[in-house]
């Protein structure tokens, strides 16, 4: 005969083997959405990545010059980086830049509906840049001078 503390480990290890088979996929489903201007990787523009991008992915940005705004408005759980998030180099902080100089008033928006994203390891210039409150709560707006890190 089988001890009752024997059966309630089987069934507990039951539960834990079908909780695994359950989450596993889910956490192998993000991706790594890789940005290159020099055409080497999926993406040429960090946009068209987070416009890609699902929940739980990374957009990561090699190092260089990227002449685009940024609108992360209805992402949730992506990280945008350059390699700095990576290999805690933070040369490529200084080497890789969202320049928002192409007239829009802001480089970066992560309106309120942005939620639990991380940008980190950029130079962020030009744009212009503002605070916009609507009821109680802020749109973060970013414009240029703004440095990412962890």
């Amino acid at each position: 005969m089988t001890p009752l503390h024997d059966i309630k480990s089987g069934e507990s290890m039951k539960r834990y083997l079908t909780l695994a088979m359950i989450l596993l996929p889910l956490i192998c489903l993000s991706v790594t959405r890789q940005v290159a201007l020099d055409g080497s990787q999926a993406y040429t523009t960090i946009q068209i990545a987070i416009n890609d991008a699902l929940s739980g992915d990374m957009v990561l940005v090699h190092p260089g010059r990227y002449m685009e705004n940024i609108n992360m408005s209805d992402k949730s759980n992506i990280v945008l980086a350059s390699f700095e998030y990576t290999t805690a180099d933070t040369s490529y902080i200084s080497s890789t830049i969202i320049d928002g100089s192409n007239g829009n008033t802001s480089t970066v928006l992560c309106y309120e509906n942005t939620v639990n994203c991380t940008i980190s390891g950029f130079s962020i210039t030009g744009g212009k840049g503002y605070d916009y409150y609507h009821g109680t709560s802020p749109y973060q707006i970013f414009g240029g001078g703004f440095t990412s890190a962890r």
